[in-house]
């Protein structure tokens, strides 16, 4: 009786560690994922910044002048 309880208390205490490398394991997958993320979250966010500072630059009222009046001239030279 005695060895099946050792037994017993050895395959817990195995089944245990081995459980707890499994959770170290995706702890560190997620862990990886998730810094993944935030580096691509982060590119995504200066590119995002980038477009609006390129959107605002074009909406400027002396850069909307100079492509009406780089239309203008075109339409001008069409005809």
């Amino acid at each position: 009786m005695r060895t099946v309880v050792t037994i017993a208390v050895l395959l817990a205490v195995v089944a245990m560690a081995l459980v707890a490398v499994c959770q170290h394991s995706e702890t560190r997958r997620l862990q990886r994922d998730v810094w993944q993320l935030e580096k691509r979250k982060e590119r995504i966010e200066r590119e995002r910044q980038r477009v609006a500072a390129s959107v605002a630059a074009r909406r400027t009222p002396r850069s909307l002048l100079v492509e009406h009046s780089e239309r203008v001239a075109l339409e001008a030279e069409g005809r």
